[in-house]
C-alpha cells in the first residue's frame, strides 16, 4: 500500500516546507512520482523504479539539485533535475533542466509545485548557464518554468526511421506523411540502393565491438566528432558510462569500430516497444571513409535491434547537422514527426560569445534523443 503525508483536519494549512534532496529520500520520493506520473519511469527499463531513481539522482559532476516539497515533515513533492556539461563554441557551460516535476495527487492545488520550482530554479541560476529539455505534455509544468525562463530557442530535430521489412516500412512512413509520404520514402530506398549498391561490400578494414563500458579511447574520437559543433552535451567517459552502459537507466546496445587499439566510431541504440531508437554516434571526422564507418555502425545496430524483435529504428537530427546525408544513405528516411528540444537563456550572469547565434537557431548543434531522460 501507498502511504501519502498525513493531512491535518481542520485549521489553516500548514505552508510547505521545501528543501533540497538526499539519497535517502528516494522512497519516499519513488512513492510520489509513482502516483502522480502512473506509470513513472514511462518506458520499460529493466530493473525497479528505486533503481532507476537513483540511478537519475548520482548523475556524475551533477551538484546538489533535486527539491523535495514536504507537509508535515513527509514529502509530497518532488522536482528532479537533469545536469550536465556543455559546450557552446570555446567555453563549457552547465546546463540544468527539470525532468520530473510531480505532486502527490492528495496534495495538488496548494502551490506546491510552483513552491518547489521557485526553490529548484533559485538554485540552479548559482549553478548552471543555460536550460535545455523537451518540455512536458502536462500544460502546467511549461507554464511554471516558462516564468522564470520567457526566452527560449526551439531547436526542431525531424525523425528519420528506418524499417526492418516492407509491412514495418510502409506502416511507418504512411502514418509519418500519408501516401505522397509514403511515395517519396520508396523513391528515396530505390535511389539509396542504386547509389550504394558498389559500397556497401567494402571491407572497412575495422573491427565492431560490443562494449559493456567506455574507456579513455573514446575521449580523442569524442573531442574530435565534438568540434564540429558550437552547441553539444560533452560526453566524456563518466557520462557515457552513466548515460548508456548503466543498467539502471535502462539496457542499451552500444557498438565501438576500432582500428588497431583506436576507436574511431561509436553508436548506441536502446529497444522502445516494438521499434527501437539511436541514441547516439560519433565517428572520427577526418577519417577517410568517415561516411561508410557511420553506416557500417548503424547497420550493424539496426541488425542487433532487428535480431531482438525490433521492427525497426528511429533517428532524430538537427536540421543542419553534418550527418543527415550519411544516415539517410543508411536507410533512416524522413518520418514526418520531431522531437523539439528548447533551450533557455544564459544565468549567472556571464554572456558566451555564440549565446545569440544559439538563440538566432543558427549555431551548429549536435542534439540527439541520448540527451533527453525520457529515451
Amino acid at each position: 500500500m501507498t502511504s501519502t503525508p498525513a493531512d491535518p483536519t481542520g485549521g489553516p494549512k500548514p505552508a510547505p516546507e521545501v528543501r533540497l534532496a538526499t539519497l535517502d529520500d528516494a522512497p519516499s520520493m519513488l512513492r510520489v512520482l509513482e502516483a502522480a506520473f502512473d506509470p513513472w519511469p514511462s518506458f520499460e527499463v529493466g530493473v525497479g523504479g528505486l533503481d532507476h531513481l537513483r540511478w537519475k539522482m548520482t548523475m556524475p559532476g551533477q551538484p546538489a539539485a533535486h527539491t523535495v516539497g514536504l507537509v508535515n515533515g513527509e514529502i509530497a513533492a518532488v522536482s528532479l533535475r537533469w545536469v550536465s556539461r556543455m559546450r557552446l563554441g570555446d567555453e563549457e557551460l552547465i546546463q540544468d533542466s527539470s525532468v520530473d516535476h510531480a505532486v502527490h495527487p492528495d496534495f495538488q492545488g496548494r502551490g506546491l509545485g510552483g513552491a518547489i520550482a521557485r526553490f529548484a530554479h533559485a538554485k540552479a541560476e548559482a549553478y548552471s548557464d543555460v536550460s535545455l529539455g523537451t518540455g512536458s505534455s502536462d500544460d502546467r509544468i511549461p507554464s511554471i518554468f516558462d516564468s522564470f525562463d520567457p526566452s527560449r530557442v526551439t531547436h526542431v530535430l525531424p525523425v528519420r526511421s528506418r524499417a526492418f521489412g516492407v509491412r514495418a516500412f510502409i506502416g511507418s512512413h504512411r502514418r509519418g506523411g500519408g501516401l505522397p509520404g509514403l511515395a517519396r520514402n520508396v523513391a528515396r530506398a530505390l535511389q539509396q540502393q542504386v547509389s550504394t549498391a558498389g559500397q556497401r561490400g567494402e571491407p572497412s578494414g575495422v573491427r565492431i565491438e560490443e562494449l559493456t563500458a567506455f574507456d579513455e579511447r573514446v575521449d580523442p574520437l569524442w573531442r574530435a566528432f565534438g568540434s564540429r559543433f558550437e552547441f553539444t552535451v560533452e560526453r566524456d567517459v563518466d557520462y557515457l558510462n552513466w548515460r548508456y552502459c548503466d543498467p539502471r537507466g535502462g539496457t542499451a546496445v552500444v557498438l565501438a569500430a576500432f582500428e588497431g587499439d583506436q576507436m574511431v566510431a561509436f553508436t548506441v541504440f536502446k529497444a522502445a516497444g516494438d521499434w527501437s531508437n539511436v541514441l547516439d554516434f560519433a565517428v572520427l571526422p577526418d577519417h577517410p571513409r568517415a561516411a561508410a564507418l557511420t553506416r557500417e555502425l548503424l547497420d550493424a545496430g539496426c541488425r542487433r535491434m532487428e535480431e531482438a524483435g525490433a521492427r525497426g529504428a528511429r533517428l532524430a537530427l538537427g536540421m543542419r547537422h553534418p550527418a543527415g546525408r550519411v544516415v539517410e544513405a543508411a536507410g533512416f528516411l524522413p518520418a514526418g514527426s520531431s522531437i523539439e528540444f528548447s533551450s533557455g537563456p544564459q544565468r549567472r550572469g556571464s554572456r558566451a560569445p555564440l549565446l545569440d547565434r544559439l538563440y538566432a537557431g543558427e549555431a551548429r548543434s549536435n542534439l540527439l534523443l541520448g540527451d533527453a531522460d525520457i529515451f
